[in-house]
């Protein structure tokens, strides 16, 4: 990268909402840079419209272009706006509360959920964590993970399980081929009492980032529930695939999203 270049992004990395306003001298003291050069970038900056300057006080704050930019930028990668209208149909769909669920390393992380209001429903805490044992959700992303990720998997106690014994590692494996043969499996009870859970993967350029799932509560199951269940979750799950490879949009910035739009309708109350 050029020196200038890479100086100039430093610079713009440094206006934070801790600190949006700086002057050339504090930047050149901050960055350990020649105070000529900071002054030259910041002069392109604001002539571009991408700072503006205060001739009061000498400091610089970003410019009305930038703004422009991020509100593009967030509009072409808001993925809770792309992704909840699937989520919702497919709510209405089953009758039943949809979740989607993000890859961590080697846990899952919930990123939303959808529920009808007319039923008796179960409390899935957003922002939540699970290991990929952990039931239905993970199960449909470790099955496409490194074999030495389904491995160390393999060596857990499977402690956080309601009941540990009810996992075992032969178990665990028959699910995960279950998934890449389906598309879609099913868990009871494992990690939320009384709750099955059907869940789909979501992938990125071929690589699971992600999963989508139905859960109901156990005494609302019917004879074919967890088939018809697991092909309607499967088929919402590959329009999302669809999307996210469309707009080549991970899961990454869903929750800032989530919580923006959460704000926004706060406002707007």
């Amino acid at each position: 990268m050029l020196k200038t270049l890479k100086t100039a992004m430093e610079i713009l990395n440094k206006f934070t909402s801790d600190r949006p306003s700086w002057t050339a001298r504090e930047l050149a003291e901050e960055l350990n840079v020649p105070q000529v050069n900071v002054y030259r970038i910041l002069d392109s900056f604001e002539t571009g419209a991408y700072l503006s300057k205060n001739e009061l006080t000498k400091q610089y704050q970003l410019g009305i272009r930038l703004v422009q930019l991020s509100e593009i930028a967030s509009k072409n990668q808001d993925v809770v706006e792309i992704l909840r209208p699937i989520m919702h149909q497919l709510m209405k769909d089953t009758g039943e509360a949809v979740f989607l669920v993000g890859l961590n390393g080697f846990q899952g992380i919930t990123l939303d959920s959808i529920a009808p209001e007319n039923k008796v429903g179960f409390s899935i805490a957003l922002d939540g964590r699970a290991p990929l044992y952990a039931g239905a959700s993970y199960w449909s992303m470790l099955a496409y993970l490194p074999d030495e990720v389904i491995n160390r998997v393999k060596k857990s106690s499977f402690d956080q399980l309601l009941m540990p014994s009810s996992l075992t590692t032969d178990v665990l494996m028959e699910k995960l081929t279950f998934v890449r043969e389906n598309h879609w499996v099913a868990s009871h009870g494992q990690f939320t009492p009384d709750i099955i859970a059907v869940a789909s993967p979501l992938f990125l350029n071929g690589k699971v980032i992600g999963s989508l799932t139905i859960a109901k509560p156990i005494y609302r199951v019917k004879e074919n529930d967890e088939l018809i269940i697991g092909e309607a979750v499967q088929k919402a799950a590959g329009k999302i695939n669809q999307l996210l490879d469309q707009y080549q949009m991970n899961l990454d910035y869903y929750i800032y999203f989530r919580n923006r739009h959460s704000n926004e309708r706060t406002i707007h109350q």
